[in-house]
């Protein structure tokens, strides 16, 4: 121990930046892969001529029966340091045998791999190894050096990820605060009509700002943000971000870049009956996305299509010519609601986030359904509802009194998926401000 085999500088290891060198080359003070194998040989030679000259005969001396009789009849007083010292050189000497000999996996060649790998390997936060810290053993020198490597490096690799996952997150926090927030989709429910669309290169420079997040910390932003003091709210922002990556990635793709993504959909009408108020009512139901519309009673295969941006999309419905009820504007009940013309109601949407509009204006989320859905009315995707406010035929033109048994609820259930992998596209509630480092 005295000669510090195989153990590094820990305050090389403290000045290392995770810029440029490698953890190993700067942690042993070599300058190259070339002085870390001379390092490394140093180290063998070293023990194996302590070995050779000491330990292996005097092992061999302690193994003679006589000794090991007058040891076992209390002529001489080992003590157990001694004995950990005996068993530890047995064991390095075993070592020093199994890698000259090149038995597979022992223990010298354990240590050595790792220091020419996993700390070779890592250049920076990001390449730092998913390292599972082995327990080591006092008994065996080589497991327990590399122990105590595996510890010093992921603590080190651990402090430089959260330094370049908290720099990341500012630049991240900034950059949403500054371009996107308030904007839709990045705006509370209740001002999203209103709300400026937000700018496809603004989102895409946000999700290259989370994949360098990632990439500095190794694919766990989210632990290493939850390590931090005082960055609850931070962590779950950036949790929230990831969980909708997929379909922002998707809908703001630039389409003259290839590989070429898309969103397609898929919609069924009338999914949650037994919740439905007035639906019997509607004789036709159409959903137009694009140039493609397609009605209630369509088969599944005619009830598909594909979104890109700047499509308009619009769900109609028509009143049954015999019905006695009627939708009634928005003018006259006085509250937000579809654009109504004699029996028709039309809820629209343009713009380059048309389709999400839609998804954001009507989606209940799982925590709003009620338990009134069985398993035949529940189906995956995104639930929709569209409630609009009817009259008695006579009164649909006047101003009356309006309960709430009067209004009409309807669904139907979209589901989105990216065209080339057919994975499923599920939005999210989004986010709408970024929250500094330090908030709880």
């Amino acid at each position: 121990d005295a000669a510090r085999i195989y153990e590094m500088s820990a305050q090389r290891l403290d000045r290392w930046s995770g810029v440029g060198q490698p953890a190993a080359w700067h942690a042993f003070g070599v300058a190259n892969a070339e002085e870390l194998e001379g390092y490394l040989a140093r180290q063998r030679e070293f023990l194996q001529r302590v070995s050779d000259r000491f330990a292996a005969p005097l092992l061999g001396y302690l193994q003679l029966v006589p000794v090991r009789d007058f040891v076992a009849a209390g002529g001489v007083e080992i003590g157990t340091e001694g004995i950990a010292r005996i068993q530890r050189w047995r064991a390095i000497v075993e070592a020093l045998d199994q890698h000259a000999n090149q038995v597979p996996d022992n223990a010298l060649g354990r240590l050595e791999s790792f220091i020419r790998t996993p700390m070779t390997q890592a250049v920076g936060p990001a390449t730092c190894p998913d390292l599972a810290v082995s327990r080591g053993s006092a008994a065996d020198y080589f497991a327990d050096r590399q122990a105590r490597l595996e510890r010093a490096l992921a603590a080190r690799c651990l402090e430089l990820a959260r330094d370049a996952v908290a720099r990341g997150y500012r630049a991240l926090q900034a950059h949403f605060d500054q371009t996107l927030a308030g904007r839709f989709p990045f705006v509370a429910k209740a001002r999203a009509t209103r709300a400026p669309d937000a700018d496809f290169v603004a989102v895409r420079t946000l999700i290259r700002h989370l994949d360098a997040l990632d990439a500095d910390a190794a694919g766990a932003p989210v632990e290493i943000l939850n390590a931090l003091p005082g960055a609850g709210e931070a962590s779950r922002f950036v949790e929230r971000l990831r969980q909708l990556r997929p379909l922002l990635s998707v809908m703001v793709a630039d389409s003259s870049v290839p590989p070429q993504t898309g969103v397609e959909w898929q919609v069924d009408f009338r999914t949650r009956r037994a919740e439905e108020v007035g639906a019997d009512q509607i004789i036709e139901w159409a959903l137009q996305i694009g140039d493609v519309t397609t009605r209630y009673g369509d088969p599944a295969d005619e009830r598909v299509g594909g979104w890109r941006a700047g499509m308009r999309v619009e769900l109609a419905l028509r009143w049954a010519e015999g019905s006695a009820l009627r939708p009634l504007s928005s003018a006259i009940v006085g509250v937000t609601g579809p654009e109504v013309e004699g029996d028709r109601a039309r809820w629209s949407y343009e713009g380059p986030w048309s389709l999400l509009r839609l998804i954001v204006d009507h989606q209940q989320l799982p925590s709003q359904l009620g338990a009134a859905a069985t398993a035949s009315s529940a189906r995956d995707g995104i639930n929709l509802l569209f409630e609009v406010v009817t009259a008695p035929m006579a009164a649909a033109n006047s101003l009356i009194r309006l309960d709430a048994d009067r209004t009409t609820r309807v669904w139907l259930t979209l589901q989105l998926s990216e065209r080339e992998t057919g994975r499923v596209l599920q939005p999210e509630l989004f986010p709408v401000s970024a929250p500094p480092l330090g908030q709880e």
